[in-house]
């Protein structure tokens, strides 16, 4: 017997070493024949996805093979979910070459005794390999995905084989992936995983579909607590951790309708805008927290208007020209005209380009804000414009025709400047238009009469900003920077800062503020003939903004006047702590003489005291300040909106309160002149 037993003894060992001989020489020749395909480490098409300028999710969407696959690296992982995979998939990933030898063995004497195939013997690293070259599953191609994994884990290391197996793997439907699968199912990045989440995630690949959580939770449930008695069992987390967790209830969304929810930041129309220009997406200048706050205010806003009524913001940083947030529509989901990108339409912007040609004339010596305007009827080849309220003044200061928005003074002042030069100015501070477009508006340029995008009218008023210097505006992070170019000068962009001023001007809501309770800004209005688009737009010297009311049909409504739908929504924009400027502007200094003026009227108005925007101290109850004017006339004087006296009269010895105050004064001929200042108590 004991000779019997040594020559089985050794007729198996000589057996064995045969075939591990044998099965080295195969290898060794599968090896040579069969190379490793270097194309199968490729990375596969991913989903493309939109980042703000801090590096959030904004969108994402399949990739071109319908997949949800988003890239994310090893050390992002949650180590929750390494480890849960590594318990329930390979728990000696770290110890085999590739195929486990004690694996395979158990795994045959397991179906030996069932008569069935029972129990599998893929490793990690196998099933890399199988994700890489998927086949039909045969004998043949097991031995194949052996062969493949030795091959594998001699090309790169355990800890890339590991970061291909996360990005790969099935997750339920078409999501591929870790990271695809943490934010869909969870709503989170698998770096913020919990133990829970990372368990069931890491039990979904052994069969996706009938342990879908959303389908079949139940079977979800009992894999993942399948999956946290491994990881108590491969010492992961201690026996109390296991049950506890084992306990927790499954919280999932489900997969329809991720792409939707992925692109819940109210910024869907500017991830459309960047996808189509990349379609990759990337890294944006768009920041979330902005966006969230316009968005905030546009839904508040909105419930005031008209439902026909569509609405639309851009918000853009004067440092870089870089857009910070851009709304297209308030609900881009609205059946009705919802995806219409407001930002982008070619609409009227109505007075709005009317402070570029009055820069213009600034810059050429021509004008200062108190020169007088003529506010006079005309006529030019048949056409007889009129202003907005069908009236005319006479001669008033350009200030005054500027924050008044007459229509007669600015379409003399382009006349005077002449069409070409005054769409140069328009080109060169950003603004585009339809083929030959400007041109044939003529003279109407000054009243709105051709079309814009709210983007491009946006980064115009972010070069008066920046005191007449253009920038593109920006898109991308990456994006490479180009050198400003001088469209306007400083000191015209510092003139019509004053003349825009909210200091200057009652703005909506704050018509009773003092300085120092809200934010300085400047602004224009504008109305479109027919009053189809409303339009209020400027900048703070730290953001340009501009908000864009109309229906998208290009009907008219009576209530579509810039001032009076389009402002309070601007004004409430320039006061949000996220928007608020930090710099109020230098008061200007002396105004230079003209060169050479454009128009010669009667001398124009000028209060010499109070001087604009002064403070002055009171020690008593009231204050009292003897009024300076030229020229030494009678003047119908207003305080704060209320007729001083009982007609025309010298200049008036004021008795002031403390407090904020504007003084008028109007000329019988219709000249007028008014400017701010403060009264402040001594202590």
């Amino acid at each position: 017997m004991k000779i019997l037993v040594r020559k089985l003894w050794k007729w198996t060992w000589r057996s064995s070493l045969i075939t591990a001989v044998v099965a080295a020489a195969v290898i060794g020749i599968c090896w040579q024949i069969y190379p490793f395909p270097e194309d199968l480490l490729e990375a596969p098409p991913s989903s493309p996805l939109v980042f703000d300028r801090h590096g959030r999710v904004l969108a994402a969407r399949v990739a071109r093979d319908e997949q949800w696959r988003l890239p994310i690296a090893l050390d992002q992982i949650h180590p929750h979910l390494v480890e849960a995979t590594l318990a329930v998939e390979d728990s000696r990933f770290h110890q085999h070459p590739g195929v486990d030898s004690l694996a395979v063995m158990r795994a045959f004497g397991h179906n030996l005794i069932a008569g069935e195939i029972v129990s599998g013997a893929s490793t990690l690293t196998m099933q890399v390999c199988k994700m890489l070259d998927p086949s039909r599953r045969t004998l043949s191609t097991k031995l194949k995905e052996s062969l493949r994994a030795l091959q594998l884990e001699r090309r790169i290391d355990k800890e890339e084989i590991l970061e291909l197996y996360l990005n790969l793997a099935p997750y339920g439907g078409n999501v591929r992936g870790a990271e695809a699968a943490s934010r869909l199912w969870f709503g989170k990045s698998a770096s913020e995983l919990s133990l829970a989440e990372a368990a069931l995630l890491a039990g979904l690949p052994q069969s996706p579909s009938f342990y879908c959580p959303d389908r079949h939770p139940q079977a979800a449930k009992r894999r993942r607590n399948e999956v946290l008695r491994r990881m108590f069992e491969e010492g992961y987390i201690d026996e109390s951790t296991c049950r506890q967790t084992q306990a927790q209830a499954l919280h999932v969304f489900p997969l329809t309708g991720a792409g939707r929810r992925l692109g819940q930041s109210g910024a869907e129309h500017w991830n459309a805008m960047v996808l189509q220009a990349r379609a990759q997406g990337g890294g944006t200048t768009l920041d979330l927290e902005v966006q969230r706050a316009v968005v905030s205010l546009a839904l508040q806003h909105v419930q005031s208007l008209n439902q026909d009524l569509h609405l639309a913001i851009v918000v853009i940083d004067l440092a870089g020209s870089e857009i910070r947030a851009l709304l297209g529509s308030p609900d881009f989901w609205a059946p009705r005209a919802g995806q219409v990108n407001g930002a982008t339409a070619w609409r009227s912007p109505g007075s709005a380009l009317k402070p570029f040609f009055y820069g213009a004339a600034f810059d050429r010596g021509r004008l200062v804000p108190s020169s007088l305007v003529p506010d006079q009827s005309l006529q030019r080849q048949g056409w007889r414009p009129e202003n907005f309220d069908s009236t005319v003044k006479g001669w008033v200061s350009a200030e005054e025709a500027l924050q008044r928005s007459l229509n007669l003074p600015a379409i003399r002042i382009l006349e005077a400047l002449g069409v070409e030069a005054g769409v140069g100015v328009l080109e060169a501070a950003g603004l585009v238009f339809a083929e030959e477009a400007a041109h044939r508006g003529g003279l109407a340029l000054a009243t709105g009469a051709v079309e814009v995008r709210l983007v491009d009218l946006v980064n115009a008023y972010a070069c008066l900003g920046r005191g007449g210097l253009h920038l593109p505006w920006r898109m991308f992070t990456d994006q490479e920077p180009v050198p400003p170019r001088r469209v306007l000068g400083e000191r015209s962009c510092r003139q019509l800062d004053h003349v825009l001023s909210c200091r200057n001007r009652p703005a909506a809501g704050l018509a009773d503020a003092l300085p120092g309770q809200s934010a300085w800004f400047m602004w224009k209005t504008g109305t479109s003939a027919g009053r189809r688009d409303a339009v209020a737009v400027g900048h703070n010297g730290r953001f340009a903004i501009g908000v864009w009311i109309g229906d998208v049909s290009g009907a008219g409504h009576p209530e579509l006047v810039g001032r009076q739908v389009a402002e309070p929504l601007l004004v409430r924009l320039f006061q949000h702590p996220r928007l608020a400027g930090e710099v109020e502007p230098i008061p200007l200094e002396k105004e230079e003489p003209l060169r050479k003026p454009w128009f010669q009227g009667p001398e124009p108005l000028r209060i010499d005291f109070p001087a604009s925007e002064a403070s002055y101290l009171c020690s008593e109850e009231t204050l009292a300040l003897q009024v300076q004017v030229r020229p030494q006339e009678e003047f119908h004087w207003f305080l704060n909106g209320r007729m001083l006296g009982q007609g025309a009269q010298p200049a008036p010895l004021l008795e002031l309160k403390p407090g904020r105050h504007r003084l008028r004064a109007v000329a019988k001929d219709g000249r007028t002149t008014q400017l701010g200042f403060e009264v402040r108590r001594l202590w």
